[in-house]
């Protein structure tokens, strides 16, 4: 699964390149939806600058296969993550999952629209469960784990997942702000900061890891640097 910025962007690349040589495959077009997808779902573009060709790209493929388990993903990821309805893409992603229980990708985003509704969340933790041990180098694997785990208020073990997405690659830096959000959360300010300084060389979710540091530094009673960081937020 692509996660950075750069993956994203090469993978939307490579399908667009499939998708003009070979029209007629599905898995091509299946693979673009869920990538631009992907690329609005981590934050690295608005929903408005992917919404139409990523759900043209979903029903293509879903119109040349509507039973194969990476075309039901797809249809499953645009129904929930544009038109948030989660209801209709657990649906796709359930019968995605029936069809190969192995798809990794289903259970991320069945898990990912369980936590929005509150349901099946006991059957998409098994499937991420399972995702993680089949393919333990899988980063979305644990962060989607992490997620699932917070919302069930169960803290160390979301801190357990986010740890082992954030080592998986370190330059994601969704997994990396999730980490660090974790360790504030555990009063762990100092271990906050240090991730927080390695993400904000990168320019995704940069105001959102600035507004976490002046959290660590206030509850550290470090103040001195506050108004320089809130003048550099460009929060909208």
């Amino acid at each position: 699964m692509h996660c950075t910025f750069e993956d994203v962007s090469q993978a939307i690349a490579s399908f667009q390149w499939q998708t003009n040589t070979e029209p007629d495959d599905p898995l091509g077009w299946a693979g673009l939806a869920i990538s631009l997808s992907l690329k609005t779902w981590l934050g690295y573009s608005p929903p408005a600058s992917t919404e139409l060709t990523a759900k043209a790209a979903a029903f293509r493929a879903c119109n040349i296969s509507s039973k194969q388990s990476q075309c039901l993903t797809a249809l499953g990821l645009v129904r929930g993550a544009y038109d948030c309805d989660f209801e209709s893409a657990q649906s796709c992603l359930l019968s995605a999952l029936a069809s190969d229980p192995k798809q990794t990708e289903a259970a991320l985003f069945l898990s990912a629209f369980s936590v929005e509704q509150k349901t099946n969340m006991e059957i998409a933790g098994r499937h991420l469960h399972r995702a993680t041990r089949v393919h333990p180098e899988e980063l979305m694997s644990h962060y989607m784990e992490g997620i699932l785990r917070a919302r069930q208020r169960r803290h160390q073990a979301a801190m357990d997942s986010f740890t082992n997405a954030y080592h998986s690659n370190p330059n994601c830096i969704p997994a990396l702000a999730a980490l660090a959000i974790c360790k504030a959360a555990a009063h762990d300010y100092e271990a906050a900061e240090v991730l927080i300084d390695r993400g904000l060389d990168q320019e995704h979710l940069h105001d959102v890891l600035q507004a976490l540091k002046i959290y660590c530094l206030g509850r550290r009673g470090r103040t001195e640097r506050a108004p320089q960081l809130l003048s550099e937020l460009t929060l909208s």
